[in-house]
């Protein structure tokens, strides 16, 4: 169904284990997976929603039965007492799935407005699934740390494994409010196997190089400028000296934007103390009243690439900060520039949340969770433990041929001042459907939705380029790189939603011919830990690391940002008309592959909307191919939305 291999027997026997269920069938109608009870004496009321919610905790998006339909009378039979399947009555409503009750407790109440409140979505059922409705894996980061806040303990993989509203409240635990004048230590995360991890007293002073950190100086070339920035919305009437204070707060909260980089004789990350990093040498003021909207554009464009070569790791400068002043009537900007060592896309969340918070007097009571440091440790003894993954990672290249037979990339010419980008716009409809309703009915996450169009699409790319040139167009699979936020839950109690650092992970996902998404959902679910092993065993493990350098290359990497919200009309927001998080490096670095392929959600007018950037050196392939391509992506989605 719909891509996937659905074995009803094992839908039967998640239904039939439910308390009340004397007998169950599983059965397709239409398209429509459906579910048969009948009911023991008493169990009636209620059972419908019961099962469904049993089918939601324990079975996969695709496996659970769209129509639960309780069969008081028993089964119908043949004459010779065996199911009669064709007797099954179709559902005479959609009893399990419409049916919309009230919370039952407080913390149902809870969950139900922070999925309303992080998705966007007004009308949340308590039944209702966190993926069905457009969360993904980095939104389910958001409500693990809004739940946190609320007083609850959930973790991301809850999310994963009871992803509704009431699946999550009968496993959520009560936490104990933590005030500013008793800070808590950080959490001491326990392995899996239940081994302790001391994890008290100061942070440690040197952060372990992790898998991407060390992937990026494997990279070659200058990193002074190699950044991320935002740019904020802030009221009128600011001063200089409340702006500098905001800065010093975030410094002096978050380890990592304090981290000084040495590389010599090798590469080390050293935590500096707070207060060693003063905010008021790192704030500028631009005075912007009275200019214009292209006059002020260009004087932010100018800001920004000033900040990034004011950036210099090598003495702990990791943090820039812009003030744009537009007077005492009209609101300003602020442009935070971070290098991008010590930050990624969920890292600018964080900072965004805290520094919201610190300019409008809430409160700020979460903890930073763990170090950025310790989280390097745990990286590190994670190492001879995941050998095992070899396997998955080396066959995910077996028999993959490059996507273009191209010459390849030249780290001393194809570097970042020879790039070129190109954007496309997903309208908010189009995006609405791409990232709610296609994976809620192909029961996939929104990562198969996008990769699987995005194989589909190189390969027409490629045949109407090249297709007369069978030396340039392989009909063999192919592997993209993919990035994840990285921040999985390898320790018990590891609270990763507040820590500030660069998490990224790494890891090549096989796309073959004809991929559907539920295909390409199966090889993500195989990776274990989001495939978060790959870059520990690439980098961290002295046997494998040879093993994976040596893996066919990877012609392409992708990343989906998520959602990221903006307004026209709030304060310390992210400014409506820049992009959610920008970037950029110095002129010298060397590209990584032949394209980069980078998408977020951004809130529009209409809802959020799917924006696209391509990044390709000049000197191996032209705007109009690249645009080709880009083109022929979105077709894809469309071909997949009418389909779904």
């Amino acid at each position: 169904m719909r891509g996937f291999r659905v074995e009803l027997g094992e839908v039967e026997e998640v239904v039939a284990g439910c308390e009340g269920v004397a007998q169950a069938v599983a059965s397709v109608r239409e398209g429509r997976l459906l579910a048969y009870v009948v009911p023991r004496p008493g169990s009636e009321e209620r059972l419908a929603e019961r099962v469904r919610e049993r089918a939601v905790e324990l079975l996969p998006d695709y496996m659970v039965p769209s129509v639960v339909t309780v069969l008081e009378g028993g089964l119908p039979l043949t004459p010779n007492g065996k199911l009669d399947r064709a007797a099954l009555p179709a559902p005479r409503a959609r009893q399990a799935d419409t049916t919309r009750r009230e919370p039952a407790s407080e913390v149902e109440r809870v969950l139900r407005e922070l999925f309303a409140q992080i998705l966007g979505v007004p009308d949340v059922g308590v039944d209702d699934s966190f993926f069905a409705l457009g969360g993904d894996s980095i939104l389910s980061i958001r409500l693990v740390a809004g739940a946190r806040k609320r007083g609850l303990t959930v973790s991301a993989r809850d999310v994963f494994r009871h992803k509704t509203v009431a699946g999550l409240a009968r496993h959520a635990r009560e936490r104990t409010p933590r005030t500013r004048a008793h800070p808590a230590p950080e959490a001491e995360p326990r392995a899996r196997d239940g081994a302790h991890r001391p994890d008290t007293g100061p942070p440690p002073a040197f952060v372990p190089l992790t898998p991407i950190i060390q992937w990026q100086r494997d990279r070659g070339g200058p990193v002074d400028a190699f950044h991320q920035s935002v740019l904020v919305r802030v009221p009128a009437a600011l001063d200089l000296p409340f702006v500098a204070g905001l800065v010093q707060s975030l410094l002096d909260r978050h380890d990592a934007l304090r981290i000084r980089l040495g590389r010599t004789p090798q590469w080390t990350l050293e935590v500096q103390p707070q207060g060693t990093v003063r905010g008021s040498e790192h704030v500028r003021r631009v005075d912007v009243r009275g200019l214009g909207a292209d006059q002020h554009e260009a004087a932010v464009t100018r800001a920004a690439e000033a900040a990034a070569g004011r950036l210099d790791p090598g003495n702990g400068h990791m943090l820039e900060a812009v003030w744009f002043d537009a007077g005492d009537t009209r609101p300003g900007h602020l442009l935070l520039v971070v290098n991008h060592l010590v930050v990624d896309g969920i890292s600018w969340r964080v900072l965004l949340h805290d520094l919201r918070a610190l300019a409008t007097g809430a409160s700020l009571d979460e903890p930073t969770g763990i170090s950025y440091a310790r989280w390097g440790g745990l990286l590190q003894e994670q190492a001879a433990r995941r050998t095992a993954e070899l396997p998955l990672w080396t066959g995910a290249a077996r028999g993959t041929d490059d996507i273009l037979r191209c010459a390849a990339l030249d780290p001393a010419r194809d570097v970042m001042r020879g790039r070129v980008t190109v954007t496309r716009v997903l309208p908010a409809d189009r995006t609405a459907a791409v990232l709610t309703k296609v994976p809620a009915v192909l029961g996939t996450g929104v990562n198969s939705v996008l990769l699987s169009t995005l194989g589909r699409a190189l390969r027409t790319w490629r045949t109407a380029l090249f297709g007369d040139d069978p030396a340039t167009v392989a009909e063999a699979p192919f592997v993209v790189d993919v990035e994840g936020h990285g921040r999985e839950e390898i320790a018990e109690d590891l609270d990763l939603s507040h820590t500030v650092g660069w998490f990224t992970s790494l890891f090549p996902v096989r796309l073959e011919p004809d991929d559907t998404p539920g295909a390409v959902q199966r090889r993500l679910d195989a990776m274990p830990d989001k495939g978060l092993g790959f870059g520990i065993l690439r980098h961290l493990h002295p046997e494998a690391a040879p093993v994976l350098a040596g893996l066919p290359r990877r012609q392409v990497i992708f990343n989906y940002l998520g959602r990221f919200e903006r307004s026209s009309d709030a304060d310390w927001s992210l400014a409506a008309d820049a992009p959610a998080v920008g970037g950029g490096g110095d002129p010298e670095m060397p590209l990584t592959h032949l394209l980069e392929v980078s998408a977020v959600a951004l809130d529009g007018s209409a809802g959020p909307e799917l924006h696209v950037t391509w990044t390709f050196p000049s000197r191996l392939l032209t705007r109009a191919q690249v645009e080709e391509l880009a083109d022929a992506w979105f077709a894809a989605l469309r071909d997949l939305e009418e389909t779904a």
